[in-house]
């Protein structure tokens, strides 16, 4: 889970990869938000506790629910404008205000509804810069029509210090009466914030972008909305885009209700543009702009919102604008972005990064409207400084007097009315001009991570070239001191009276204003026509009244100027003379200190804005939507599922922060429950199929984000691909365990893959924390990145190396291997080397698989077996020098039913003889006694302790038996025996079912035994037998017995001892 960090804030963040591992959100005025989450070193940043998506800047109060609607306005403006010092040396930041009414008819300016609808206008001002201002010296002050009367910002009631870090009340309620102060008959009015800084703040300390930002309230508890004139969302809307997507719903997250402006004081957002003063200065009465982002398709959009008179494009049948050209002046369209906006655009194949359409006060409109594809190379960098610049897009017409050479031309086909520059007027209270941009989104989630959303500056304007009825020189003078004109004095410009000029200087020639008379009277021939004339409303606009008696135009220091020594002044005058100098007197009580500004430029193809149609405003949602929950998934799988919090939303992922989203999938619209780190929630199911292009690895990290509409893309949620190995011994259901979690990631540097056991596992104390292996107590991580304590689980025991004996019938279990084989012998399965390279999955070498084998992505692994043994081969050896054998081949069945005999090979013809079998001939006096399981046999062995040809072969008691020879006895044939022998084990060698012994035949010498005859009868009933023993044992003590007469001669018999092979006597 997360939590806040107090009294902390991020301006920039640099590194992307220190925002992935502790999950930073920043908005201005936020507090910095760090994933908490595991404390571990595998942290998911799944979070649901609704603390990211409640953490805005400035958040509606949530009971009671403030109810929206658009009644009473037309079109709202709202926008920053520019900077300069005052007479103090105080900076003061300029922002307008202004309201064009909601009438019936949607077109009469002179309604009163957004007065009798609307009580408050609520101010956000970045904290950052809130704490700089100085509330006493702020004023509000109209600018149309002209008035001096002023209010000060001390008027709020101030709030919000609960919201930003800094604890500073940043939100001024005031009286929409305080910020109109001298409000017209109708409610068609613009004013001016003065918003002046504390005298100790610096230009250095003006160190980032600042959000500003409005809404109008009033007591019944509503709240402004920003919707067509018939009540249509236009705000996330497709209509008329190609291709035609659902609406983005941003008003499902209440930002729909906030105008937003810039002080870009970091980056930059307008080149420094000035008005064409030739054009009448009410044609583009009032403009607004939204900005919001659609995160699910990945769109950006721009509604440039504007009140337009009705001759800018046509009255009736009569065109006043017609093909872009109005009082000798081409008009365009002009869009300007800051550089890390354009950097996220997203380009197709033919170049193309979005569409322009204009559409009518309710977002609407077919036939009139075009689309216009806007592309990549259309756009002009203009450096701001060594490391800032604006990219800038604009349309004009074919014959627009310009040097820019990027940019875009209406087509010939189009040029009628200018459609697609979209000089439309179709009612005098609002047209859109919509912009949507496709744009990476992953590049988005970056700029998010690293600025308040509320300072991506974009600026639109309509915009012209010089117009050629006048000359246009630009007149400059460098001060070379400091020319302080203090607040209410007043500044005279000898011009010639039917001139209009644009006056800037000040730091960075920020300050601006419009000299002369600005009422724009045409001859009735020419733009009187249907009762029209552009003088309607222009002369209200003029703020440097003509004073003869002055000699020229007089200027009113609403708030006081300073002019440093170095910046330059430059008026540029419009007018069919162009004098050589002209004078700017500036005039303080009685004391007049004149300056002489010189010809600078006559005629240059600057472009110029047209007058009052320029407006800056960053994104409005700065809420982002919580991280998505992923269920365990492998590098085998086919498809990832897990829940959204947000029904419908689009789910995504990547394999990092800087590659390319691989899927995308809706979450469903039905809930169901789920299990996430030990409980129970509702979520929205979704799926994501993994494409076959995709190689996963165990311990990838995949990063999964939600978009949901309202909201910002999430942080990602970061899970580790897991890996599972499948130990496959050949029957239908094949057990699976998975593979405990690395130390690492895949990829990280250091990284090595794992086994069951060993090196490089993450262990985890109870709490999450990372412990060494060798802690004497620790934990397995589960898929979560949790520790799984309970040692007796089944979720533990899923990762430990699968230790249960399978079995085959017929066969004995040896262990794993990385090849699929029948069988082996055990010795042939020792014999093979262990894994521990993941390399050797790939190689055509079979390896050992055990627990500490390194697993890189899913595997089976496959029992060995050694074939339990069916048959014994008895190797008889010569052992006559002449290495000859013969092997006797037992099957188990015959060994089982009792016919087994080593006998068995006698029965091929001369076999023992014929083979080699014998004495041999280097010692033929010999003759052969039995077998052996060694090649020589001790001197104390007997004959009876060998085995013989007739020995028969059994298993008792799992041992293999062969009798032995015939052990003599004193009696025959009772008391002769042939005894079982067990073969030792170390003289049996088994080989995959086929146990082989090896037996050698032994041999003795021939010796030739003479003997002498003696004969013993029956005296007195006692054999004389037993009484010669006894006496040839013991002389001594036993008597000698007499001997009988011979019965036959010694001549007359032989006798010979005879063993025989079948250890008979």
């Amino acid at each position: 889970m997360r939590r806040n960090i107090s009294g902390i804030k991020i301006i920039s963040l640099k590194i992307l990869a220190a925002l992935l591992l502790i999950g930073v959100i920043v908005f201005a005025g936020l507090p910095a938000k760090v994933e908490a989450g595991s404390p571990g070193s595998y942290n998911t940043n799944f979070d649901w506790d609704s603390q990211e998506e409640a953490e805005h800047e400035w958040p509606l109060p949530a009971e009671p629910a403030m109810a929206k609607t658009r009644t009473g306005i037309g079109t709202a403006g709202f926008a920053y404008s520019r900077f300069y010092y005052n007479d103090q040396g105080r900076i003061v930041l300029e922002i307008d205000f202004s309201i064009f009414p909601d009438p019936a008819n949607n077109e009469s300016s002179n309604s009163r509804s957004f007065r009798d609808q609307w009580k408050y206008a609520n101010l956000f001002i970045d904290p950052d810069l809130a704490i700089m201002v100085d509330d006493n010296a702020s004023f509000f002050m109209m600018s149309y029509p002209l008035d001096s009367k002023t209010e000060l910002l001390s008027k709020a009631t101030k709030s919000g210090a609960e919201n930003n870090a800094l604890n500073v009340n940043n939100i001024y309620k005031l009286d929409v009466k305080d910020v109109y102060p001298k409000m017209p008959a109708s409610d068609y009015m613009k004013s001016k914030l003065y918003l002046v800084l504390k005298n100790t703040v610096t230009r250095d300390d003006l160190n980032q972008d600042y959000a500003l930002q409005l809404r109008y309230t009033n007591n019944q508890n509503q709240i402004y909305e920003q919707r067509g004139s018939l009540g249509k969302q236009v705000l996330g809307s497709y209509y008329g885009h190609i291709p035609e997507y659902d609406t983005f719903d941003v008003s499902a997250n209440n930002d729909d209700v906030t105008l937003k402006s810039v002080a870009p004081f970091h980056t930059a957002s307008m080149p420094g543009a000035i008005p064409n003063p030739v054009l009448p200065p009410d044609m583009m009465r009032t403009v607004g702009q939204a900005v919001i982002y659609d995160n699910i398709q990945g769109k950006l959009h721009v509604y440039y919102k504007q009140a337009p008179n009705h001759y800018i494009y046509r009255y009736g049948s009569t065109y006043y604008a017609n093909n872009g050209y109005f009082l000798s002046s081409w008009i365009g369209i002009r869009q300007v972005m800051d550089s890390r906006i354009f950097s996220a655009l997203k380009p197709d194949e033919n170049g193309v990064v979005g569409q322009m359409k204009m559409f009518d006060l309710n977002g609407e409109g077919k036939g009139w409207n075009v689309t216009t594809y806007i592309k990549a190379d259309e756009f002009d960098e203009t450096p701001v400084t060594a490391d800032v610049s604006t990219y800038s897009y604009m349309l004009v017409p074919s014959g627009f007097k310009t040097d820019v050479t990027n940019k875009a031309v209406v087509p010939p086909g189009q040029a009628n009315n200018v459609k697609n520059v979209y000089l439309h007027g179709h009612r005098k209270e609002a047209d859109y001009v919509r912009f949507i941009y496709d744009v990476d989104k992953n590049k988005m989630d970056e700029i998010f991570a690293s600025a308040n959303s509320s300072t991506l500056s974009i600026s639109t304007s309509y915009i012209t070239d010089r117009p050629t009825e006048t000359t246009q020189t630009e007149y400059r003078l460098e001060a070379l001191n400091d020319i302080v004109i203090p607040k209410g004095s007043t500044v005279i410009f000898e011009v010639p009276k039917t001139s209009r000029s644009v006056f800037k200087t000040g730091s960075g020639n920020n300050y601006e204003r419009t000299i002369g008379d600005l009422q724009t009277k045409r001859s009735a021939s020419e733009m009187n026509q249907s009762n029209v004339d552009p003088s309607d409303y222009g002369k209200a606009y003029t703020i440097t009244p003509y004073v003869a008696t002055e000699g020229g135009y007089v200027l009113t220091m609403e708030a006081g100027l300073t002019i440093p020594a170095g910046e330059p002044v430059s008026l540029t005058m419009f007018d069919s003379s162009s004098p050589a100098t002209v004078t700017m007197t500036v005039v303080q009580g009685t004391t007049r200190t004149s300056y002489t500004l010189s010809k600078h430029r006559t005629n240059e193809n600057r472009i110029l804005n047209m007058p009052n149609a320029s407006v800056r405003s960053g994104i409005i949602i700065n809420r982002s939507a919580n991280t998505p929950h992923v269920n365990a998934f492998y590098t085998d799988d086919t498809e990832i599922t897990g829940h959204s919090k947000y029904p419908g939303a689009l789910v995504s992922v990547r394999k990092a922060a800087d590659e390319p989203v691989f899927k995308e999938a809706y979450s469903y619209t039905s809930p169901s429950y789920f299990l996430a780190e030990g409980n129970t929630l509702t979520g929205y199911a979704f799926t994501l199929d993994v494409p076959a292009t995709i190689s996963l690895k165990k311990d990838m990290p995949l990063w999964f984000s939600n978009a949901a509409a309202g909201y910002f893309r999430s942080i990602p949620s970061i899970y580790r691909t897991q890996a599972r190995v499948y130990f496959d011994h050949g029957t239908v259901i094949t057990p699976s365990r998975v593979v405990p979690v690395n130390q690492k990631t895949y990829g990280e540097t250091g990284y090595a893959a794992n086994g069951f056991e060993g090196p490089n596992i993450l262990w985890l104390d109870a709490e999450g924390n990372d412990v060494p292996a060798s802690a004497p107590v620790k934990y397995l991580s589960n898929f979560e990145g949790k520790p799984i304590t309970n040692t007796s689980s089944g979720d533990y025991k899923l990762r430990q190396f699968y230790s249960a004996t399978p079995t085959r019938e017929g066969y004995t279990f040896l262990g794993w291997s990385t090849k699929q084989v029948d069988s082996m012998s055990k010795e042939t399965f020792d014999g093979l080397p262990e894994l521990t390279n993941v390399s050797g999955w790939g190689e055509d070498t079979n390896y050992r698989f055990t627990a500490t084998s390194p697993v890189d992505e899913s595997r089976r692994v496959y029992a060995v077996w050694e074939r339990d043994i069916y048959q014994y081969n008895i190797v008889l050896h010569s052992n006559n020098g002449k290495e000859k054998t013969h092997t006797v081949e037992l099957p188990l069945s015959v060994i089982s039913g009792g016919t087994g005999e080593l006998t068995a090979y006698l029965k091929e013809t001369g076999i023992l003889y014929d083979t080699g079998f014998g004495p041999g001939e280097a010692d033929p006096n010999r003759y052969f006694v039995g077998w052996s399981e060694t090649l020589t046999v001790d001197g104390g062995v007997e004959v009876h302790q060998l085995y013989t040809n007739g020995s028969k072969v059994r298993i008792d008691n799992g041992s293999f038996q062969l009798q032995q020879n015939e052990e003599p006895k004193d009696s025959y044939p009772d008391g002769h025996s042939n005894p079982w022998k067990s073969v030792g084990s170390e003289y049996i060698t088994k080989d995959n079912g086929i146990a082989t012994i090896n037996l050698y035949a032994q041999y003795k010498p021939m010796i030739k035994m003479t003997a002498a005859k003696k004969w013993y009868g029956f005296r007195e009933g006692v054999s004389q037998k037993g009484v010669y023993e006894n006496w040839v044992i013991d002389p001594e003590n036993n008597p000698q017995p007499q001997q009988d007469a011979p019965h036959f001669l010694n001549s007359e018999v032989a006798m010979v001892l005879i063993r025989t092979t079948e250890g008979k006597t």
